[in-house]
């Protein structure tokens, strides 16, 4: 009587202080921490999730929505994976977590790039060697990148106007109608990074 109630109280202690927060060789685990939410994964989130990468999908929601930008903040997403196929930054970012789970932490705007190193998890994943990280965070409007440093200017746009944001072809018509010729100073020699601010007019603008 006395080993098995021995017993039992070990399997107590280990239950209460022996579980990790994931499971060692899990597919995800989500970490916050003073203001910054990460997820990582070993598959990139899709836009519409299935199984267990739409419980990935709902925990970072739910973690995201505690993200309140104040006076001054912007929201800066990374998006990291050393290697893998060619996606759409913003998409993975926002539109497959749903940006209705980042509305407050928008508001005053946002900033958001792709990472080619990536940072070790928390726990042990499956895969470990192709891992695919998100970070959230709020930060200074004022402050750059986080993962790219300025080099040689390759090429140039100033103030286009544009009538709508709504179609990909109206915009790049009118940077090629109204831009001036860019002036290219040195051929990208391997990765190569695009700065766009976009800012709304004081007053409406007739389109040109």
């Amino acid at each position: 009587m006395a080993e098995r109630r021995y017993r039992l109280w070990a399997s107590l202690a280990w239950l209460d202080w022996g579980v990790p927060s994931k499971p060692v060789g899990g597919k995800y685990t989500v970490r916050v921490e003073d203001r910054v939410v990460e997820a990582w994964s070993t598959i990139r989130l899709p836009f519409q999730p299935r199984d267990w990468l739409r419980d990935l999908r709902s925990e970072l929601q739910a973690t995201l929505r505690t993200l309140v930008a104040g006076p001054g903040e912007v929201l800066h997403a990374v998006y990291s994976a050393a290697r893998g196929a060619p996606c759409d930054v913003e998409n993975v970012l926002f539109y497959n977590v749903g940006t209705a789970a980042l509305r407050r932490a928008m508001t005053t705007g946002v900033r958001f790039e792709r990472s080619y190193s990536l940072l070790a998890p928390p726990v042990v994943l499956e895969t470990s060697d192709r891992l695919h990280h998100h970070r959230y965070t709020l930060a200074r409007s004022g402050e750059g990148f986080a993962h790219w440093t300025p080099g040689a200017e390759l090429f140039r746009f100033h103030r286009v106007h544009v009538s709508s944001l709504m179609s990909v072809d109206q915009i790049w018509l009118a940077m090629r109608r109204q831009a001036e010729l860019p002036k290219a100073t040195q051929a990208p020699s391997h990765r190569f990074g695009l700065r766009l601010d976009v800012a709304m007019p004081a007053r409406r603008v007739q389109p040109r």
